[in-house]
């Protein structure tokens, strides 16, 4: 009984630790996305069920809080290079040693004790590097109040996993803020700078005083045009950061189920490892349609034109399922009109375009290791194959439990599965006419990612040959 007992908890164990990595890499996997491609302004829709899991347009903004913030330094050492300064003359009285011109009209009251003179001072102390500080502690307010409205919602277990990780963005770019107050020219005019921070009115004057300055004297102060084009960008960021809570308080509520949790793994790992093949970076052109379900990426102009489309739980324009044309009619009685509900949404469909060819793969995850499911899933991506005149067809799934056969069928292909296994997954060349059939195990496992990825991108280099 203890023993059975400790393989319980075991197995429970294993699979929060599972449940734990799909969600950890799923969403830094879309959050790198974002990070990565500056030009991704739409929000992608993952389906769960009968409900959406949406990282809307606002909230991509919100995935480039370091980005924002990292821009911020780059404005600040530039100007740090070429800081304002004002020279005034100061009057002072030296006891020992003699600096600065002195004032022969006061010395003779003061000497031989002490002699005064003029000395000119250089101050920072300046409209546009107040607005400078001003503008690194709005900054900074504006994602410390993000992170407190992040944590004010509740959340489900594995939306948890989503909120930390934005958390973590933030707690980045605040880092970053910090470290530009600590700033030996900058610190000085931290405390001046929080006297005005909230009160818009001297904000605006002091936005006047500089923008004036800059025109009159743009000659020295060139460098501060790049910051008061940073504060329009903030402005902007400001009024979406403040909407954060609101945006996200309907998406930390959804319960994610593990199978849907795995599709999503399953979808980002091969996202990642599609923009990894094609070595897809910033020259492409990257784009979500307009319901934010399907992805779309093309090579830069100069290189071989390639399309490529990937969604997720939906089916992208050109792409025909045989039942779309399709008629029935009942036994008895003639007419069933819902005839074209019944064509299948594969998890995954993969488009590519090149040189005018076309190259279409459909994929489905099942977060399951019985055996009987997975011969029975097997067979549905076999169907899709020709459902949607597919080249390749693959079943992902996490593993293959031999001692869970149950049914003639699966046992009869044990040994197949447990050789695929063993090989990261199989790709089976189904007839003359080019069709593949794939089998890829990808255990959701940390240790075990690496492995996951090396198949993926051979399964990549069958299915989608360069």
């Amino acid at each position: 009984m203890f023993s059975e007992d400790i393989t319980g908890r075991s197995v429970v164990d294993r699979r929060s630790e599972e449940l734990r990595f799909m969600a950890e890499y799923s969403w830094e996997t879309l959050l790198a996305l974002y990070r990565r491609f500056a030009e991704l302004r739409k929000g992608i829709v993952l389906s769960n069920v009968d409900e959406y899991i949406e990282l809307s347009g606002d909230v991509s903004d919100l995935f480039k809080a370091g980005a924002l913030v990292r821009e911020l330094v780059d404005v600040v050492k530039r100007i740090l290079v070429r800081m304002q300064r004002v020279s005034i003359d100061v009057v002072k009285i030296e006891s020992y040693v003699v600096r600065g011109r002195v004032l022969v009209q006061l010395a003779a009251k003061l000497f031989p004790s002490y002699v005064p003179v003029r000395v000119t001072e250089y101050r920072i102390e300046t409209p546009a590097n107040l607005l400078l500080v001003l503008t690194v502690l709005e900054t900074l307010e504006a994602f410390k109040s993000s992170l407190r409205r992040l944590y004010s919602v509740n959340a489900t277990e594995m939306m948890k996993v989503f909120r930390d990780i934005v958390a973590r963005e933030l707690r980045g770019a605040i880092s970053l803020c910090e470290y530009l107050l600590g700033d030996p020219l900058i610190k000085p005019l931290v405390l001046k700078a929080s006297l005005i921070l909230g009160n818009e009115r001297k904000i605006r004057d002091l936005e006047r005083v500089v923008e004036l300055e800059c025109v009159r004297r743009r000659r020295e102060l060139y460098v501060y045009e790049e910051l008061l084009k940073y504060r329009r960008l903030l402005k902007d960021k400001v009024r979406i950061v403040k909407k954060l809570a609101e945006q996200l308080h309907k998406t930390f509520l959804i319960e994610v189920s593990p199978e849907k949790l795995y599709e999503i793994y399953g979808f980002t790992l091969v996202l990642g490892s599609l923009i990894e093949y094609f070595k897809i970076d910033d020259r492409w052109k990257i784009d979500v349609d307009e319901e934010g379900k399907v992805i779309v990426f093309e090579s830069p102009l100069r290189a071989e034109k390639i399309k490529i489309a990937i969604s997720y739980n939906a089916i992208p324009s050109s792409v025909k399922s045989r039942f779309a044309a399709a008629k029935a009619h009942g036994l008895i009685e003639d007419g069933i009109p819902e005839v074209k509900n019944i064509q299948g949404l594969p998890d995954t469909i993969i488009k590519v375009e090149k040189s005018g060819e076309r190259r279409l793969v459909i994929i489905d995850y099942k977060y399951s290791r019985d055996p009987s499911y997975l011969v029975a899933s097997r067979y549905k991506v076999y169907g899709y194959l020709h459902e949607f005149d597919a080249d390749v067809s693959a079943l992902v799934a996490p593993g293959f439990a031999y001692d869970k056969v149950s049914e003639d069928e699966a046992y009869r292909q044990t040994g197949f599965y447990q050789t695929a296994q063993e090989k990261g997954g199989a790709v089976i060349h189904v007839d003359s006419g080019g069709k593949i059939l794939a089998l890829i195990f990808a255990p959701p496992i940390r240790n075990e990612v690496d492995d996951v990825k090396k198949a993926m991108l051979a399964f990549l280099r069958t299915a989608l040959p360069l």
